[in-house]
Protein backbone atom coordinates (compact mmCIF):
# COMPACT_ATOMS: atom_id res chain seq x y z
CA UNK A 1 0.00 0.00 0.00
CA UNK A 2 2.93 2.66 0.68
CA UNK A 3 4.39 1.88 -2.50
CA UNK A 4 0.90 2.30 -4.14
CA UNK A 5 0.61 5.76 -2.48
CA UNK A 6 4.44 6.86 -3.61
CA UNK A 7 3.65 6.13 -7.09
CA UNK A 8 0.37 8.37 -6.91
CA UNK A 9 2.23 10.70 -5.02
CA UNK A 10 5.66 10.61 -7.83
CA UNK A 11 2.40 11.04 -10.43
CA UNK A 12 1.28 13.82 -9.30
CA UNK A 13 4.13 15.84 -8.36
CA UNK A 14 5.39 14.78 -12.63
CA UNK A 15 2.03 15.79 -13.92
CA UNK A 16 2.82 19.23 -11.46
CA UNK A 17 5.58 19.93 -13.00
CA UNK A 18 4.49 19.14 -16.65
CA UNK A 19 1.81 21.69 -16.26
CA UNK A 20 4.19 24.01 -14.05
CA UNK A 21 6.63 23.79 -17.27
CA UNK A 22 4.44 24.36 -19.67
CA UNK A 23 3.10 27.62 -18.14
CA UNK A 24 6.34 29.15 -17.74
CA UNK A 25 7.36 28.19 -21.39
CA UNK A 26 3.67 30.19 -22.37
CA UNK A 27 4.97 32.66 -20.11
CA UNK A 28 8.30 33.33 -21.93
CA UNK A 29 6.83 32.84 -25.57
CA UNK A 30 4.18 35.28 -24.42
CA UNK A 31 7.02 38.19 -23.55
CA UNK A 32 9.26 36.94 -26.89
CA UNK A 33 5.95 37.75 -28.99
CA UNK A 34 5.15 40.97 -27.28
CA UNK A 35 8.88 42.49 -28.10
CA UNK A 36 8.82 44.70 -31.61
CA UNK A 37 9.90 42.03 -34.67
CA UNK A 38 12.62 44.62 -36.30
CA UNK A 39 14.42 44.86 -32.49
CA UNK A 40 14.27 41.21 -32.21
CA UNK A 41 15.46 40.75 -35.97
CA UNK A 42 18.80 42.94 -34.98
CA UNK A 43 19.46 40.86 -31.82
CA UNK A 44 19.42 37.60 -33.84
CA UNK A 45 21.46 38.58 -36.27
CA UNK A 46 24.31 39.12 -34.05
CA UNK A 47 23.19 35.59 -32.22
CA UNK A 48 22.04 33.27 -34.49
CA UNK A 49 22.35 30.31 -31.69
CA UNK A 50 19.11 32.06 -30.42
CA UNK A 51 17.24 30.83 -33.25
CA UNK A 52 18.85 27.36 -32.92
CA UNK A 53 17.86 27.12 -29.65
CA UNK A 54 14.07 28.32 -30.53
CA UNK A 55 14.38 25.25 -33.46
CA UNK A 56 15.11 22.53 -31.03
CA UNK A 57 12.48 23.71 -28.77
CA UNK A 58 9.93 24.10 -31.19
CA UNK A 59 11.06 20.13 -31.89
CA UNK A 60 10.31 19.65 -28.65
CA UNK A 61 7.31 21.16 -27.97
CA UNK A 62 5.86 19.42 -31.48
CA UNK A 63 7.11 16.20 -30.20
CA UNK A 64 4.83 16.40 -27.15
CA UNK A 65 2.24 17.87 -29.03
CA UNK A 66 1.75 15.39 -31.44
CA UNK A 67 1.83 12.58 -28.80
CA UNK A 68 -1.21 14.17 -26.99
CA UNK A 69 -3.17 14.88 -30.22
CA UNK A 70 -2.20 11.51 -32.28
CA UNK A 71 0.22 9.57 -30.20
CA UNK A 72 -1.14 8.92 -27.22
CA UNK A 73 -5.11 8.19 -28.86
CA UNK A 74 -2.57 5.73 -31.27
CA UNK A 75 -0.49 4.36 -28.74
CA UNK A 76 -1.88 0.45 -29.49
CA UNK A 77 -0.18 1.25 -33.37
CA UNK A 78 3.08 1.74 -31.27
CA UNK A 79 4.78 4.01 -29.44
CA UNK A 80 5.02 6.55 -31.87
CA UNK A 81 2.47 8.79 -33.47
CA UNK A 82 1.45 9.11 -36.89
CA UNK A 83 3.85 9.46 -39.13
CA UNK A 84 6.70 8.68 -37.03
CA UNK A 85 8.34 4.97 -36.41
CA UNK A 86 10.55 3.67 -33.93
CA UNK A 87 14.49 3.55 -34.56
CA UNK A 88 15.93 1.83 -31.18
CA UNK A 89 15.02 3.51 -27.67
CA UNK A 90 16.95 7.13 -26.80
CA UNK A 91 17.50 8.36 -22.91
CA UNK A 92 15.73 11.37 -22.25
CA UNK A 93 16.13 13.05 -18.64
CA UNK A 94 17.48 9.98 -17.16
CA UNK A 95 14.84 7.22 -18.87
CA UNK A 96 15.15 5.19 -21.55
CA UNK A 97 12.21 6.00 -24.37
CA UNK A 98 11.73 5.07 -27.51
CA UNK A 99 13.48 6.93 -30.58
CA UNK A 100 10.45 7.90 -32.65
CA UNK A 101 11.97 9.65 -35.95
CA UNK A 102 9.73 10.95 -39.19
CA UNK A 103 8.98 8.08 -41.29
CA UNK A 104 10.51 9.27 -44.52
CA UNK A 105 9.23 8.42 -48.22
CA UNK A 106 10.56 7.54 -51.09
CA UNK A 107 9.90 8.70 -54.19
CA UNK A 108 9.85 6.21 -56.82
CA UNK A 109 11.12 8.23 -60.44
CA UNK A 110 10.25 5.41 -62.78
CA UNK A 111 13.59 5.94 -64.63
CA UNK A 112 13.96 2.11 -65.11
CA UNK A 113 11.00 2.43 -66.95
CA UNK A 114 11.98 5.30 -69.16
CA UNK A 115 10.38 7.70 -67.17
CA UNK A 116 11.65 11.29 -66.60
CA UNK A 117 12.60 13.13 -63.56
CA UNK A 118 15.14 14.75 -61.20
CA UNK A 119 17.34 12.03 -61.53
CA UNK A 120 17.54 11.52 -65.37
CA UNK A 121 20.81 13.63 -65.64
CA UNK A 122 22.27 13.28 -61.79
CA UNK A 123 25.27 11.19 -60.61
CA UNK A 124 23.62 8.74 -57.93
CA UNK A 125 24.91 8.93 -53.96
CA UNK A 126 25.95 12.36 -55.19
CA UNK A 127 23.71 15.20 -53.27
CA UNK A 128 23.06 19.11 -54.38
CA UNK A 129 21.82 21.65 -52.71
CA UNK A 130 17.62 22.71 -53.12
CA UNK A 131 17.27 26.22 -52.98
CA UNK A 132 13.35 25.88 -53.49
CA UNK A 133 12.51 22.59 -51.20
CA UNK A 134 11.30 20.89 -50.27
CA UNK A 135 14.49 20.31 -47.86
CA UNK A 136 17.61 21.29 -47.91
CA UNK A 137 19.40 18.62 -50.19
CA UNK A 138 18.13 16.16 -52.43
CA UNK A 139 19.84 13.06 -53.86
CA UNK A 140 19.00 10.10 -56.55
CA UNK A 141 20.03 6.68 -54.99
CA UNK A 142 18.85 2.78 -56.08
CA UNK A 143 16.45 0.98 -53.53
CA UNK A 144 16.01 -1.99 -52.36
CA UNK A 145 13.62 -2.66 -56.13
CA UNK A 146 16.59 -1.43 -57.98
CA UNK A 147 14.76 1.66 -58.92
CA UNK A 148 16.03 5.15 -59.01
CA UNK A 149 14.49 7.29 -56.16
CA UNK A 150 15.26 11.23 -55.16
CA UNK A 151 15.65 11.65 -51.89
CA UNK A 152 15.23 14.92 -49.38
CA UNK A 153 16.53 15.74 -46.77
CA UNK A 154 17.97 18.44 -44.68
CA UNK A 155 16.17 20.95 -42.72
CA UNK A 156 16.32 24.18 -44.84
CA UNK A 157 15.87 26.65 -42.54
CA UNK A 158 18.89 25.20 -40.36
CA UNK A 159 22.66 25.81 -40.28
CA UNK A 160 24.45 22.41 -39.70
CA UNK A 161 27.14 23.00 -36.81
CA UNK A 162 29.04 19.72 -36.82
CA UNK A 163 32.50 21.41 -36.33
CA UNK A 164 30.76 21.68 -32.15
CA UNK A 165 31.70 18.24 -30.72
CA UNK A 166 28.44 18.44 -28.41
CA UNK A 167 26.24 19.69 -31.18
CA UNK A 168 27.49 16.78 -33.57
CA UNK A 169 27.59 13.86 -30.58
CA UNK A 170 23.57 15.31 -29.79
CA UNK A 171 22.39 15.10 -33.03
CA UNK A 172 23.97 11.79 -34.14
CA UNK A 173 22.78 9.72 -30.89
CA UNK A 174 19.36 11.41 -32.08
CA UNK A 175 18.94 10.44 -35.09
CA UNK A 176 20.95 6.28 -34.16
CA UNK A 177 23.78 7.06 -36.91
CA UNK A 178 25.51 4.11 -35.28
CA UNK A 179 23.03 2.56 -37.88
CA UNK A 180 21.80 4.94 -40.28
CA UNK A 181 19.36 2.66 -42.28
CA UNK A 182 19.60 2.26 -46.19
CA UNK A 183 21.06 4.88 -48.49
CA UNK A 184 17.13 5.39 -49.69
CA UNK A 185 16.39 7.27 -46.28
CA UNK A 186 17.03 10.70 -45.78
CA UNK A 187 18.25 9.50 -42.39
CA UNK A 188 21.35 7.69 -43.71
CA UNK A 189 22.32 11.01 -45.84
CA UNK A 190 21.82 12.95 -42.99
CA UNK A 191 23.91 11.13 -40.40
CA UNK A 192 26.56 11.32 -43.64
CA UNK A 193 26.28 15.05 -43.30
CA UNK A 194 27.16 14.98 -39.77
Amino acid sequence: MINNIKKILKEEVENYMFFQNLQTIKKHVDMLLSKPQDEMDEILKKHDWASEHMSTAKDDIEEVCNFFTDGYMNESKGPCWKGYEQIGMKTKNGKEVPNCVPIEEEIDLGLNEGGSGDCENRKLNSPWYTPDGPKKRSVCVKNDKDNVVKVNFGDPNMTIKKSDPERRKSFRARHNCENPGPKWKARYWSCKAW
